[in-house]
């Protein structure tokens, strides 16, 4: 990745989700390679299993909120911001800016 390899990147990162599918870290790593891609929709994909995975973990709520944003799905960001009004109180500020600029007043 760092040498501007992403396809050899992601072919990488789809054999670590192949061996270990259950792994977080491995679902992230590949949803930010695809993102970084221009595939949003693979990375959504990837965020959601790794959301399905540890949904109680905010790292895929965070992505999946912005990746929503980014998409502009007013609902499914909304719904990940409610989540992570319990799991990371305190770390919400850039992302409820965010959804108050794309989408107007928060729920």
């Amino acid at each position: 990745m760092k040498l501007g390899r992403w396809d050899e990147a992601i072919e990488a990162a789809k054999k670590a989700v192949e061996i270990k599918p259950s792994s977080l870290d491995c679902r992230l790593w590949l949803g930010e390679l695809l993102l970084k891609k221009g595939d949003r929709n693979g990375a959504l994909g990837q965020y959601q299993a790794g959301f399905e995975i540890a949904s109680g973990d905010p790292r895929p709520n965070f992505r999946l909120a912005w990746l929503y944003i980014r998409m502009g799905n007013k609902e499914g960001a909304f719904r990940h911001y409610e989540i992570l009004k319990g799991l990371a109180p305190n770390m919400l500020r850039n992302l409820r800016l965010s959804l108050q600029a794309h989408f107007g007043t928060l729920p």
